[in-house]
């Protein structure tokens, strides 16, 4: 798989998160027992440096092995406290949103292969199983579909 690709949709892909910052920013946990779950404040869309619109930082589950680490590895050593969530790239590739009185609307978003974004030189191994999560959307809509897209990822306790 080349820089850029599609990821399959089976492709568990994990996200890192604050989760000391707790239910009012990154994470939630639903009254009704169901797992706990990121809010939109856990992704961090900045602008793509090689055009394909924002991006978020993501991991695919199924590269950690090959590179000799696991999930726990995607957490950098200064961020005590962090955790993982999971998805797949096919529940983002799914994510549809309906405003009330309207049909749904395109979904917005890719999740493309970016193995070493800075290069291999120095990069920490997680970096081998580093992919984006691609939002083609600006303005008042985004944080809907942000929020949408936040639902389909729930968090795996990894300490």
């Amino acid at each position: 798989m080349a820089k850029g690709d599609s990821l399959a949709d089976g492709e568990v892909i994990l996200r890192r998160f604050d989760a000391d910052a707790g239910r009012a920013n990154h994470w939630v946990e639903p009254d009704d027992g169901s797992p706990a779950r990121l809010t939109g404040a856990a992704f961090g869309f900045k602008p793509s440096k090689s055009g394909w619109g924002d991006e978020c930082s993501i991991y695919q589950d199924s590269e950690l092995p090959s590179l000799g680490i696991g999930r726990k590895n995607c957490i950098q050593r200064n961020q005590v406290g962090w955790d993982i969530a999971t998805s797949t790239a096919e529940a983002v590739r799914g994510v549809k949103v309906a405003p009330p009185g309207k049909q749904g609307e395109p979904n917005p978003f890719g999740v493309v292969e970016d193995r070493y974004p800075k290069g291999v030189k120095r990069a920490p191994r997680r970096d081998g199983a580093h992919a984006e999560i691609i939002l083609g959307l600006t303005g008042s809509a985004r944080r809907r579909w942000v929020s949408t897209l936040a639902n389909t990822f729930k968090r795996e306790a990894i300490y």
